[in-house]
């Protein structure tokens, strides 16, 4: 389960194989130059993910992101959608 952080507008969550994630939320710009860095729009959810997450403190490219096993993708994905509802279904 991810742990939130109104205070401090994140999210944490621990990997499988140990590794800290911290999730920020996000802001007009970061989608922004998220639409720069894509190459199609459906990847606009992975980019910005990219740029908004860290990994045990450092930076990720989008590549680190989709070479995550498929439970570990999902858990982050959820966790990113809880924080930055932009591609939620909820109305």
């Amino acid at each position: 389960m991810a742990e939130k952080n109104t205070e401090n507008k994140k999210v944490e969550l621990t990997l499988s194989d140990g590794r800290k994630v911290e999730i920020k939320k996000g802001k007009g710009s970061d989608i922004i130059q998220a639409s720069k860095l894509m190459n199609s729009p459906e990847e606009l959810q992975t980019v910005l993910v990219s740029l908004l997450v860290t990994i045990d403190g450092k930076k990720v490219q989008v590549e680190e992101i989709t070479d995550l096993y498929i439970p570990d993708y999902l858990k982050l994905m959820e966790a990113f959608q809880g924080i930055n509802p932009l591609f939620s279904q909820e109305k």
